[in-house]
């Protein structure tokens, strides 16, 4: 089992260590071809550099490729999100397999997916004046407070637990 962790450990080390240098150079390659001002205005600067690249005259235009991969990203990304949500789900739920849940859990987050952002605008609005807020309070706050709700049952059971033993040992 230790094993299998270190090799997890190792593995998620190298794909971080690996993803955070490309997206280094394509910052770079960004910024030094599109220029600042072009990168910083631009909504999908990667996809505006593959438009510009031209190696030899025969490969030109791969932002098809950059495209595919973004879509294979999405897919992969979605799909674990989607199975994660359908296991924890189901064991907060108390359910013996997720599989009953994933037709209702797609339908609804297609649906989702449709009316909570229409249009470019409204999901840029969305992104500057509330997400910022949202995400303090859905991915800091609220963990930090059940992260200090379970050390202090933690600490309360422990001290009842040692109460009980020392109330046993003055009876004997």
């Amino acid at each position: 089992m230790f094993q299998k962790k270190q090799k997890i450990n190792k593995a998620f080390y190298i794909g971080t260590l690996i993803g955070g240098i490309v997206l280094t150079i394509l910052v770079i390659f960004s910024i030094l071809i599109l220029g600042t001002e072009t990168s910083s205005i631009n909504a999908y600067p990667s996809y505006a550099l593959g438009q510009r690249i031209s190696i030899g005259g025969f490969l030109e235009r791969i932002e098809v490729i950059v495209a595919i991969i973004w879509v294979l990203t999405i897919y992969f990304k979605v799909t674990l999100c989607y199975y994660g949500l359908s296991i924890g789900l189901a064991q907060v739920l108390g359910l013996k397999s997720y599989k009953i849940l994933l037709f209702p859990l797609a339908f609804l987050i297609l649906t989702f997916s449709i009316f909570a952002h229409p249009n470019i605008v409204h999901f840029n609005d969305f992104t500057s004046l509330t997400w910022t807020p949202y995400s303090l309070t859905v991915c800091f706050f609220l963990p930090l407070l059940l992260l200090i709700v379970g050390k202090v049952r933690q600490k309360r059971s422990a001290s009842s637990v040692t109460k009980q033993t020392d109330k046993q040992d003055s009876k004997i």
